[in-house]
C-alpha cells in the first residue's frame, strides 16, 4: 500500500485530491454523456430497422403521408433509461468477470474475493482490505498493471454511468409516486363547493 508517511506528503496529498477529484468528477460526466449518446444512437437506429421492416410487412412505403408517419415515429423516439441501465449493469458485469479472472491468476484469490474486489474498486469505495501488485513474485509487472489500469477505469466509468442513470430512474420512480399519491388525496378530498348546504327551509340539498 502507498500511502503518505509525512506531513507534507499528506498536505500535499490534500492539495493534489482537491483538484483531482474534480478533475475526475468531470472526466466521468463526459464520459457517460458520450456513452448515453452513443448508446442512443444505436437504439435508435435499431428503432428505425424495426419500424421500417413493420411498415414493409404492412405494405406501406416510408414517407407516403400515412398517419403512421415514418419520419415522425422515428425521430420523436425517445430510448428508455432502462434499456440504457440494462446495458450498463450488462458491460459492468463483463469488465468485473474478466477483470476477476485475471485478479484469480495474478493474486491467487477466489472467484468470489476478486469479484467482491472488483465491486469495491469499481464503485470507488476503496476500503483497502484488499489490493493488488503488492507481491515481488509477479511474472510482467508492467503488463499486470497496465491491465489492471485498464479494467479499473472502464469498470469505473460503467459503474459511475450506471449509478448516474439509476439516480434518474429513482427521482423519476418517486416523482411517479407521488403524483399518483397526490391524485388518490385530491379523489378522497371533498371540495367545499361538492359539500351538501342548507337551504332556507332547513333541509339538506
Amino acid at each position: 500500500m502507498t500511502t503518505p508517511s509525512t506531513d507534507f506528503g499528506k498536505v500535499a496529498l490534500i492539495i493534489y485530491g482537491v483538484p483531482g477529484c474534480a478533475a475526475m468528477i468531470l472526466f466521468f460526466n463526459l464520459f457517460l454523456e458520450r456513452l448515453i449518446t452513443f448508446m442512443a444512437f444505436l437504439m435508435k437506429d435499431c428503432h428505425r430497422r424495426k419500424v421500417e421492416k413493420r411498415r414493409k410487412t404492412r405494405g406501406i412505403p416510408v414517407g407516403d403521408g400515412h398517419p403512421d408517419d415514418y419520419d415522425e415515429e422515428v425521430d420523436n423516439w425517445k430510448p428508455s433509461l432502462l434499456w440504457i441501465m440494462l446495458y450498463l449493469v450488462t458491460a459492468a458485469s463483463l469488465i468485473a468477470g474478466a477483470a476477476s479472472a485475471m485478479f484469480m491468476h495474478s493474486e491467487k484469490w477466489g472467484y468470489f474475493d476478486s469479484v467482491y474486489f472488483c465491486f469495491v474498486a469499481f464503485s470507488t469505495i476503496g476500503l483497502g482490505d484488499q489490493v493488488t501488485i503488492q507481491k515481488k513474485d509477479y511474472g510482467n509487472t508492467t503488463l499486470l498493471s497496465l491491465g489492471s489500469f485498464c479494467f479499473l477505469i472502464a469498470g469505473a466509468c460503467c459503474v459511475y454511468s450506471m449509478y448516474m442513470v439509476g439516480s434518474v430512474v429513482i427521482k423519476m420512480s418517486l416523482t411517479w409516486i407521488l403524483q399518483k399519491l397526490n391524485c388518490i388525496k385530491k379523489v378522497q378530498t371533498i371540495p367545499q363547493t361538492m359539500a351538501p348546504r342548507a337551504n332556507s327551509a332547513g333541509t339538506r340539498v
